[in-house]
């Protein structure tokens, strides 16, 4: 932003990335190195105690932006919903908001009572061939699926 013109011309030159729900960028280490030439990336991560519903997400995540100059916000999967009301604020500096593969209601509908007769602890114990068969197809990254599977099980 430049304090005499206003917002400057062209893409901003940074962006946070909000994770999905394994709560940290582990993950986009391959993304955050590709978008190094256009643009610094900066991934967040959920705190590891303390409330974890989204209104003490969304003010953790608020205060970690602090003053930033212009930048988007790129939020995957459960990070949608949070930088959605982050943006909501229309905090200065924000410039943009990416959603990928997100959503900003439960996607679980009617199925979110099910879905808590299964342990997150078992999805900690799922083969690679299984990550690989459901998750992957033969274009994937070298390390993506032990990189995935690390997440997983941490």
């Amino acid at each position: 932003m430049n304090s005499q013109t206003g917002p400057t011309d062209g893409p901003p030159s940074s962006a946070w990335l909000l994770p999905g729900l394994d709560g940290d960028g582990a993950l986009r280490g391959a993304f955050i190195t590709a978008m190094a030439p256009q643009m610094r990336v900066h991934p967040l991560s959920y705190p590891s105690s303390g409330p974890n519903h989204y209104a003490a997400l969304q003010r953790a995540l608020a205060s970690s932006l602090g003053g930033a100059d212009e930048y988007i916000l790129i939020a995957e999967s459960f990070g949608g919903p949070l930088a959605c009301a982050i943006a909501a604020t229309a905090p200065p500096g924000l410039r943009g908001l990416v959603l990928v593969a997100s959503f900003l209601r439960r996607p679980l509908g009617r199925l979110g009572p099910i879905a808590r007769l299964f342990p997150i602890q078992a999805a900690k114990r799922v083969p690679e061939w299984v990550l690989r068969t459901l998750l992957f197809d033969a274009q994937t990254a070298p390390g993506a699926v032990a990189t995935t599977l690390a997440a997983v099980q941490s």
